[in-house]
């Protein structure tokens, strides 16, 4: 991977008009997509100058960067000295497995001749999931810039090659979302019309983002389809009712935490005090409403009990992660 010929001129592209509203989508595409959980810990690959390293830092997660760099690396420990950077190379981390919740690399793959070893590298590091950032081939940035500036070295990559990569990784992802950024990349008004208009789902932005995730035990293996409860208190959602409640009320108070969390398995309430009817009734329209909830389990009536009635003073959310 060639170094960056002066550390402080490459950063301060990203501080120009052009520079910052370009950086600002790409982070913006790459935070949605790999979406991480607060005080997680990442693994920037390729930090150069630790300009997305400090984005990611500045979302509340544990960043440590890493690059072959020298001169990179000193100028990034002068911006934050608060960011753990490590000289190092993408094709051979210097991690045992699972070291981190995720692993990210913006750009820096195009650099190297290797991009398939090195995500595997990183997919080896991460527990949760890895994020790339690449530039996309079949994009007018490419019939701009190929070949020129700082792009003069660089590799453009296609969706498919990207797909070869991914189809090497040992646990396959259980998730992978593609997306792009930077449909025109002049800096004009109709640049950023075009860009609020235009869905990332379309595969011909200048950048190119990869999610990928899988779910690992901590001894590496694959995780089977069992399911944990969620211990923490701060992960329960305790709401003290009167005997008599409104049910629809409980629901959207549901989903205002829903909308926090990734879940794909919800056990809601011990009891919940309502018919069973209603309570089925009314639960379905949620789950129409937010895909990520997969099903629900509705607690059965108590032994005994005389009424087609779920009797308690509060409804608890009690939220389930997949092993």
């Amino acid at each position: 991977m060639e170094g960056i010929s002066n550390p402080a001129t490459y950063e301060a592209w990203y501080h120009t008009r052009r520079g910052s509203w370009i950086a600002a989508h790409e982070f913006s595409l790459l935070q949605r997509l790999l979406n991480p959980a607060p005080q997680a810990s990442l693994l920037d690959v390729g930090c150069g100058t630790g300009h997305f390293s400090r984005r990611f830092a500045r979302l509340g997660l544990s960043v440590t960067g890493i690059d072959p760099d020298t001169d990179a690396l000193n100028y990034a420990k002068r911006e934050n000295g608060d960011i753990t950077y490590l000289q190092g190379s993408a094709l051979n981390l210097p991690f045992t497995a699972n070291s981190y919740d995720y692993a990210s690399a913006v750009t820096s793959l195009c650099f190297i001749t290797g991009p398939a070893q090195a995500l595997q590298e990183m997919w080896r590091v991460s527990r949760h999931g890895v994020v790339l950032g690449l530039l996309n081939r079949h994009s007018i940035l490419h019939r701009m810039k190929q070949g020129k500036g700082g792009y003069r070295n660089a590799r453009w990559d296609t969706v498919k090659e990207v797909q070869k990569w991914i189809a090497g990784l040992s646990p396959a992802p259980t998730t992978i979302s593609i997306r792009s950024a930077i449909f025109l990349p002049q800096d004009n008004l109709l640049a950023r019309w075009t860009e609020t208009l235009l869905p990332n789902q379309l595969p011909w932005g200048g950048f190119l983002v990869v999610s990928l995730r899988k779910s690992i035990r901590p001894d590496g293996r694959r995780r089977s389809k069992r399911w944990r409860f969620i211990t923490n208190n701060r992960s329960l959602l305790k709401i003290q009712y009167k005997p008599v409640i409104n049910i629809q009320r409980c629901i959207a108070s549901t989903r205002a935490m829903f909308r926090q969390k990734t879940i794909t398995h919800a056990l809601l309430g011990e009891n919940i005090v309502g018919s069973s009817r209603m309570v089925a009734e009314l639960l379905p329209q949620m789950s129409n409403q937010n895909p990520q909830v997969m099903r629900f389990i509705f607690p059965v009536r108590p032994p005994n009990h005389p009424h087609d009635l779920l009797v308690s003073e509060h409804l608890i959310g009690m939220f389930y992660e997949e092993l």
